[in-house]
């Protein structure tokens, strides 16, 4: 199964869930922008599991030393470490119950970032006797 999201799409979805005025730019293959009210981040996809995605990030020494020190950050199903400027996203927990139990079989097979669309390939994992 394949999901397809356009940079409208994704866009749409940051603000909602978001909670505050984020915005974001497709910048290149597996590369994008993070724009934040207090900063710009440059963000690339380093890779995926079964269940998660890798992003990491890249604020400068600077920046990066005043967020590991003053930011705390705690959302179900992403794991952030600020040491390796890495956060590690579960994108099937962000979905309600029902559609958890749903997906818990689903796996991330590929995933691309391209300008103007993300792509995610999902499989079923399959059963081990």
């Amino acid at each position: 199964m394949e999901l397809k999201l356009t940079e409208t799409e994704l866009q749409f979805l940051a603000e909602k869930y978001s909670g505050s005025e984020i915005s974001f730019v497709i910048t290149g293959p597996e590369k994008f922008t993070v724009f934040h009210p207090k900063a710009e981040v440059s963000c690339k996809i380093l890779g995926f599991t079964k269940r998660s995605i890798v992003v990491g990030y890249n604020m400068g020494f600077w920046k990066n030393l005043l967020v590991k020190w003053f930011v705390k950050f705690e959302k179900e199903g992403i794991l952030w470490d600020k040491k390796q400027r890495q956060l590690k996203i579960d994108p099937f927990s962000f979905l309600p119950q029902k559609e958890k139990t749903a997906t818990a079989d689903f796996s991330i097979q590929r995933i691309s970032l391209e300008p103007g669309f993300l792509l995610i390939q999902l499989g079923v994992i399959p059963e081990q006797n």
